[in-house]
């Protein structure tokens, strides 16, 4: 979609006046899945500060293409209006559109939540971190393919690799409409997906990250957790030869009254207890991040895992966890 300088000037001002509304708008657009935009979403903490001159530099970056920003009332004469607008980006926050090899997509950056009730909406979230996520956020930040048409694997990494531009520290998680995946977000991993060949792959499908789930008192549980702890010595004995690699545990970590399931990678076993330091980030522990050092007792251990000859060894609960789960989504 080539647009002349005549019409990006319309399409500008069409942003431009629908601010007021923006935020009514895109929360309808989100309602209908039909309607679900060419996007990838960032979740943020805090509100972003984001400039024309910014984005056109990240798109000149990503795309190789001389970029132009457009400051709001850049004059033109009217000559110049049936000429080709070239490849350019122009608006403010919360809205910018950019035209970019013929290609137009919107930047959205809003300083308020993705969804209209937060809260309610992490309820139906199952993964803790993705919840608190969800909760905590406020504010997110977009950039749309504009046209259907267009949202082809080039486009989308056009829209992937300027977003890896902008991860930070406030980003919370990334959510991709068209298949309504949401993701936790790690600083270097999640920049380096969006930069992969196929990013939406890399950052909505292939999933890294151990999840946290909260799960009842199922007896299946149980019993796996059961079966680990009897079968244990097979980890220490492991350990302590160095007959394999990566070897950790999950156990229940305790901090301000607060307490989660975690992941430890061991340093050392002495004398019943376990040395090691957490290897996923908790959902809500207050100091405790990953690489914190623990000290546990061998007897709450719950699971344990290790690589052998390039599989894994142990896991005993995850099938199990994996088995609820398929139930509580209906699926197989």
């Amino acid at each position: 979609m080539h647009l002349t300088h005549e019409q990006f000037k319309w399409l500008v001002c069409a942003v431009t006046i629908a601010l007021p509304a923006g935020t009514w708008l895109w929360h309808e657009r989100r309602k209908r899945k039909d309607a679900a935009p060419a996007s990838i979403v960032i979740l943020l903490q805090n509100p972003r500060d984001l400039k024309v001159q910014l984005l056109a530099d990240l798109l000149s970056k990503v795309t190789g293409r001389s970029v132009r920003a457009i400051e709001m009332g850049d004059k033109r004469t009217r000559e110049d209006d049936n000429k080709p607008a070239g490849d350019m980006v122009a608006g403010a926050s919360p809205h910018f559109i950019a035209q970019v090899g013929g290609t137009a997509f919107a930047i959205h950056n809003l300083p308020v939540p993705y969804m209209d009730d937060p809260v309610h909406a992490s309820e139906t979230v199952p993964e803790l971190g993705l919840r608190k996520a969800m909760k905590d956020h406020k504010a997110w930040l977009s950039m749309d393919i504009l046209n259907p048409k267009a949202a082809t694997p080039e486009a989308y990494r056009v829209v992937a690799r300027v977003l890896a531009n902008l991860i930070d520290a406030d980003c919370l998680a990334l959510y991709h409409p068209p298949t309504n995946q949401l993701v936790p977000c790690s600083i270097d991993e999640t920049a380096a997906k969006l930069k992969a060949p196929d990013p939406i792959n890399a950052t909505f499908h292939e999933i890294t990250q151990i999840p946290v789930i909260p799960i009842d008192d199922d007896p299946r549980l149980r019993d796996a957790e059961a079966e680990a702890k009897r079968r244990f010595s097979e980890f220490e004995t492991a350990f302590r030869r160095r007959n394999g690699t990566g070897f950790a545990i999950k156990t229940q970590v305790t901090s301000h009254g607060k307490s989660e399931h975690i992941w430890v990678e061991v340093d050392s076993i002495s004398a019943g207890k376990i040395e090691g330091r957490l290897g996923n980030d908790p959902v809500d522990l207050g100091d405790f991040k990953i690489g914190s050092k623990v000290e546990i007792e061998t007897s709450r251990v719950e699971d344990w895992v290790f690589m052998r000859s390039g599989a894994p060894v142990g896991l005993l609960t995850v099938p199990v966890i994996q088995q609820i789960e398929r139930e509580r989504s209906g699926t197989k």
